[in-house]
């Protein structure tokens, strides 16, 4: 990748990353009651795809869940195009990755590189779940620090009141 790529891709990313940091304070439930609605009269996957997005925006787990199941459904079926298994994959990433799952976001990412290896908005979902997962490791080694370094200070006390 070149150099000027590398900076899309970091700008997109820090977009996206503003972009889910400020669906935290929408609520989309109107929204998602009329999208369920709509698809209660026409199901079709043209009304269940803005349906299972939404719940995907969503900050309920219920629905973030409800919406990536959704979204592996429409994947699926023989009469969905390819654009719109793209689409979904990357929508199904996005909720796993708001789920913290980020061995499946990641997985779910390599798949969609793997048929749109350029693809900017796939590789900022990629930049973000790495950097989470290089953020959540720091964390696990500070405590880890911190754990062995109170076994170190309880050994010692322990050790120095055996020698009274």
């Amino acid at each position: 990748m070149s150099l000027a790529t590398e900076t899309d891709v970091q700008e997109l990313a820090e977009m996206t990353a503003m972009q889910l940091e400020q669906e935290k304070n929408m609520d989309f439930s109107d929204a998602i009651q009329q999208c369920k609605d709509k698809w209660s009269k026409d199901q079709r996957v043209e009304t269940l795809f803005p349906l299972a997005c939404l719940l995907i925006k969503s900050q309920n787990r219920k629905d973030l869940v409800q919406g990536i199941r959704l979204l592996q459904d429409i994947r699926v079926q023989p009469k969905t195009d390819s654009q719109m298994r793209f689409d979904c994959g990357y929508c199904i990433a996005t909720g796993q990755f708001k789920l913290a799952e980020y061995g499946q976001a990641g997985d779910t990412v390599q798949e969609l590189l793997a048929v749109q290896p350029d693809n900017k908005q796939v590789l900022a979902l990629q930049q973000l779940i790495q950097n989470k997962l290089q953020q959540d490791g720091r964390l696990g080694l500070g405590i880890a620090a911190g754990v062995f370094a109170g076994a170190v200070l309880l050994g010692a006390v322990l050790m120095k009141g055996g020698k009274k």
